[in-house]
């Protein structure tokens, strides 16, 4: 039977973050939620899924009264090998350079 896990990760500091995921089976999802502030043009993309199905499900904004302030992106990942990286980037797309602050996600075995 498959399972969905969710995971928030607030942190969009510059650097790199790993987060390990240990408790999958093939055919599980993974939701991540991820803030953003996509007014000033960043937004989180995904770099690399290995051997995972990806996709923004959703953006919502933190604050209705706000337009062009803070949202909140979901990716959904079906995990189809419970092994290898999903890399999210937070950047802006237009931009050629390399994204300051990425987000491994790190599927392993139990």
């Amino acid at each position: 039977m498959s399972k969905t896990k969710r995971i928030w990760c607030p942190d969009r500091t510059p650097g790199i973050k790993t987060l390990s995921v240990n408790d999958l089976e093939e055919n599980d999802t993974v939701i991540v939620s991820l803030p953003e502030s996509s007014g000033s043009g960043y937004i989180w993309m995904i770099d690399e899924l290995s051997d995972h199905q990806g996709k923004r499900l959703d953006k919502k904004p933190v604050n209705d009264d706000t337009v062009g302030g803070a949202t909140i992106s979901e990716f959904k990942f079906d995990i189809e090998v419970v092994s290898g990286d999903i890399v999210l980037s937070y950047k802006r797309p237009w931009e050629r350079k390399p994204a300051n602050t990425k987000l491994v996600i790190r599927i392993e075995e139990s």
